[in-house]
């Protein structure tokens, strides 16, 4: 895997994370599922959760949104503002 990974010019940083955090990642997650009840409102349920949620969200989709400061509408209106 490390060897493609370098063929494809990716990171094996994230690799070796990956395989080092798993088996807690997956214990703490049993564990609180199992203090939930089994609910996955556990993980929404509060608001430093929520907040998580929403910058993981912003990650996701941050790099799919075009930049505004390319357009040239953008970049008129600075213009104007600083004329």
């Amino acid at each position: 895997m490390g060897y493609l990974m370098r063929r494809g010019d990716y990171p094996i940083q994230p690799l070796i994370l990956g395989l080092v955090l798993s088996p807690y990642v997956e214990q703490y997650y049993t564990r609180a599922l199992r203090l939930g009840n089994g609910d996955f409102r556990i993980f929404v349920g509060d608001p430093l959760s929520i907040v998580l949620w929403i910058l993981l969200l912003l990650a996701l989709i941050g790099p799919l949104v075009p930049r505004v400061g390319r357009s040239g509408a953008f970049r008129a209106v600075i213009q104007k503002i600083r004329a």
